[in-house]
């Protein structure tokens, strides 16, 4: 059998596993809910786990571990993702994933999450993916989301969340040689 055929029986046949709840050896307690898992799939996902399960930590021996400060849906959906190699996201849900993975130092899905944002940017929501870039240390989505509100300023200024945006700001965002605007006077009018 070729390998990625054996790693795809093998994938499929521990996700069975863990929908039947069978050989689970630890519960990541989120929010007052509970999520079964197997401490070596964890492991192998996450950096995170991976040294939570491996060294001489508490949590190595613990089978109830509580997971603090992270929503249970963007756990939950990261734990799925350990298993099937598929990530339920909505714009919605993008952000809490993003900020979990990142926290479990899941680069994979951290990417998956920037490349969803990318492609779900528009004029309405532009500003506030630059501000969660910039929460997140995401060099590259932020100079994505700078150069969408550059290319799209009218559109963008007629939307809320640039009406949120403070003075130095804005002026941050009109004074770039790279603002693309059809006249002047819609610079103007955004104020």
């Amino acid at each position: 059998m070729e390998p990625s055929k054996f790693a795809g029986v093998l994938l499929t046949e521990m996700h069975q596993l863990w929908l039947e709840g069978e050989l689970c050896d630890v519960n990541l307690s989120v929010e007052n809910s509970v999520i079964p898992a197997h401490r070596i799939v964890l492991a192998a996902l996450s950096p995170y786990f991976k040294a939570m399960f491996c060294s001489n930590l508490e949590e190595r021996q613990s089978f109830q571990i509580k997971i603090q400060d992270l929503n249970y849906h963007a756990v939950k959906a990261i734990v799925n993702f350990a298993y099937t190699g598929q990530l339920d996201i909505t714009e919605d849900t993008v952000q809490s994933i993003m900020q979990t993975a990142s926290m479990m130092q899941i680069s994979t899905i951290e990417h998956i999450c920037s490349t969803f944002l990318v492609e779900h940017m528009h004029p309405s929501n532009c500003l506030g993916i630059r501000d969660f870039a910039h929460i997140m240390g995401s060099f590259h989505l932020r100079e994505v989301s700078d150069k969408y509100c550059e290319a799209n300023f009218f559109e963008v200024s007629q939307h809320e969340e640039f009406l949120k945006l403070d003075v130095d700001e804005v002026i941050g965002l009109i004074s770039r040689d790279s603002l693309k605007v059809a006249k002047e006077e819609e610079v103007y009018f955004a104020f």
